[in-house]
């Protein structure tokens, strides 16, 4: 379990649920709370200039955080801080022994 006090941080997530009849994307938006986002500062190299990316870690507690029947996907979006990023992978961390899932981390871009 992923300490209350921790847990600073509430965002807004899209859910993607379709498509509309002009194929644009159709988003179910829902406030998710106590959860932790941190955000590092990368710079990449790419084709020989260098490039300044935020790389975000949402951390997601079983038992602490109210996701308001949420679960994580792939390419969920998320608003914090009035920025939006997608979720590009998932990592379900799980007690020892039972294998039940501790807490979730999700790398967003």
């Amino acid at each position: 379990m992923i300490p209350k006090h921790l847990l600073i941080h509430d965002c807004t997530v899209l859910e993607k649920q379709g498509s509309n009849r002009e194929g644009e994307d159709v988003f179910m938006s829902l406030q998710i709370k106590n959860v932790r986002l941190e955000v590092e500062a990368k710079s990449i190299l790419e084709n020989g200039i260098f490039k300044k990316i935020d790389v975000v870690t949402l951390f997601i507690d079983c038992k602490n955080s109210i996701l308001n029947g949420w679960e994580p996907k792939l390419n969920d979006c998320i608003l914090f801080e009035d920025k939006k990023y997608t979720i590009n992978s998932i990592k379900k961390c799980c007690t020892s022994g039972r294998g039940n899932v501790h807490h979730y981390e999700a790398r967003l871009v």
